[in-house]
């Protein structure tokens, strides 16, 4: 919503300043105006089907007297307006839409760029640059298609394969630092498939300035164990880490979606939709090393002999601005 108010405000101010343009045309400026525009008009097409979808939901609940899901869909709607964010329960043909849209905008704003550097206004291409920084810290960022093997990993066989992110599993750990370092609370979505081995997933989070390991499915061996890495120094397997929680959670060639929302003193991660670890206290207590080159950066870290396909990344800012790395 704040990305069409700002791009509304262009659209204003355009018109105010219509003479002016005509006298002094910027072809790249134009299409990279042209593209914002598209975006604005896609985002206004997608947030009315998805409240066309809420109110479908919602009187669908309220025939069949369904206070639990009416609770829900109210709360759900709430986030989404707060946001943007989608509820789980969204249909994939929303998301896309979104998706695509974001795609196309942020394609724009790297050609915009090039054509700059190519036609050495060095200048014009340094405020786009910034411009495209505060559009993309100022909503979900779709991190997937900044990430870059070949500069990202710290260890392990990391490759693109389409679209897709794909590790294939060793003998040593395979690190990965995503190009993002986050703000004060944010959400990290995370669609993966574990394809061999019966390793856990693994994420480095920063919560506070202190680094953590969020950990699904650890220590197979002993009938796999999740939870907070580490917690006044203790393993996620301790039983004095109050966020140890027993069992398994991940089967192999299922799809899976992790949410890791870290908020002002607590920790939740959920699979699927349903919460599976949650911590609650000071960040000074946690501690973790990524062992990758930036101590702030969200990391994967995955376990010898495990190979996994990651088909989604998306960080939602919630309070502080995040950080795209270059």
């Amino acid at each position: 919503m704040r990305h069409s108010i700002v791009i509304a405000l262009l659209l204003g101010a355009t018109g105010a300043a219509g003479a002016a343009e005509a006298e002094d045309k910027d072809p790249i400026k134009e299409k990279l105006f042209a593209a914002k525009v598209a975006y604005d008009k896609e985002m206004r097409q997608f947030r009315k089907q998805v409240e066309e979808w809420f109110n479908k939901r919602e009187e669908t609940a309220r025939q069949a007297g369904d206070k639990k899901t009416l609770d829900q869909l109210k709360e759900d709607r709430s986030v989404f307006e707060d946001s943007g964010e989608l509820p789980k329960s969204a249909p994939t043909l929303l998301k896309q839409k979104h998706d695509r849209a974001r795609k196309a905008l942020d394609t724009a704003y790297a050609e915009a760029v090039k054509a700059y550097i190519k036609a050495k206004k060095d200048d014009q291409a340094a405020a786009v640059e910034e411009a495209w920084r505060e559009f993309k810290e100022g909503g979900p960022v779709e991190l997937l298609s900044y990430v870059d093997p070949k500069k990202h990993a710290v260890g392990g066989d990391w490759k693109k394969d389409g679209k897709a992110l794909v590790l294939k599993g060793g003998d040593k750990h395979a690190i990965l630092q995503l190009p993002y370092e986050p703000g004060e609370e944010y959400n990290l979505e995370v669609a993966f498939r574990r394809l061999e081995g019966d390793g856990g997933f693994y994420v480095v989070l920063n919560a506070g300035g202190q680094s953590a390991l969020a950990i699904v499915d650890g220590w197979p061996m002993f009938g796999y164990m999740s939870g907070i890495h580490y917690l006044d120094g203790r393993e996620a397997s301790d039983d004095k880490n109050e966020t140890k929680v027993k069992g398994q959670f991940l089967k192999s060639n299922t799809d899976y979606t992790l949410v890791c929302s870290v908020r002002k003193d607590a920790i939740n991660l959920s699979l699927n939709g349903k919460e599976i670890v949650s911590y609650k206290g000071k960040f000074s207590r946690l501690s973790f090393d990524p062992e990758a080159p930036n101590k702030k950066a969200l990391v994967f870290r995955i376990v010898p002999g495990t190979s996994f396909t990651i088909n989604r990344i998306v960080v939602t800012p919630v309070k502080g601005k995040g950080t795209i790395l270059r």
